[in-house]
């Protein structure tokens, strides 16, 4: 986002560029949005406006931050070059200054053409691998894996568990809509055992990711990196103790 200043205005202004127009869209700003000046009783003055056209009803966040304000932007999304600009200016107060870039989330992927991030459709196919090989590198929140698998009857000395070969970064596994546990670190498995039965059952694994990828800008791998297997294991004996003569 470039930045020109004159003595009584601040102008930042950056451009996109979208193939397919999204359906949903909105815009997040992080300050400027009902800041206060002068003790909090004179708001500072900002104009935002996406193709030319004035954005003001601004809500509290709901995304991320309750501070961090949003704006429904998707009626004024277009195919093409898309501009933003957000201009401040004094009012017998310096004008205010934009601390944190404006984020635009929606109901969109991002593909990667001659060196730029291109708005395209979401896809329909099946991800398999990080997120951020499937055009959402910027993503941060909860991504939902679900399928439904046949399951045998095991053994009373058997366990049944869920394994994901590697995870960004936490997971909560669900079986038939329960439950089974949150996995945080590895071993990456938890134990389904009393929730499975003999037959068809859903697995379902809802993966939260860093903040680093939306609020950094930082494409750190994300979700279900790898394969997932249910397999059998068997119970430990309890130990024995040994009895003191």
């Amino acid at each position: 986002m470039s930045q020109s200043t004159c003595a009584d205005a601040k102008v930042y202004e950056t451009t996109f560029k979208v193939a397919t127009s999204p359906r949903h869209a909105r815009l997040l700003m992080d300050g400027l949005i009902g800041e206060k000046v002068h003790d909090r009783s004179i708001p500072v003055h900002a104009e935002i406006r996406l193709n030319g056209e004035p954005i003001t009803q601004f809500e509290p966040g709901r995304y991320l931050d309750h501070y961090i304000c949003e704006a429904d932007v998707g009626g004024l999304i277009k195919r093409g070059v898309n501009t933003l600009t957000i201009e401040t200016s004094s009012q017998l107060y310096e004008a205010g200054s934009l601390g944190h870039p404006p984020i635009l989330i929606g109901d969109f992927r991002l593909n990667r053409r001659q060196g730029q991030w291109v708005i395209g459709a979401q896809t329909s196919k099946e991800v398999r691998g990080s997120w951020t090989e499937f055009g959402y590198p910027f993503y941060s929140g909860i991504g939902t894996y679900r399928q439904r698998v046949a399951l045998p009857k095991i053994k009373p000395d058997e366990r049944l568990l869920v394994r994901l070969e590697s995870l960004a970064d936490l997971a909560d596994v669900r079986v038939n809509g329960k439950s089974a546990g949150v996995i945080a670190w590895e071993p990456f498995e938890v134990d389904v055992t009393q929730l499975a039965r003999v037959g068809r059952n859903t697995i379902e694994i809802k993966v939260a990711n860093s903040l680093q990828n939306l609020l950094v800008m930082v494409p750190k791998d994300s979700g279900v990196v790898g394969k997932v297997e249910i397999i059998r294991r068997k119970r430990r004996s309890p130990r024995k103790v040994r009895e003191k003569d």
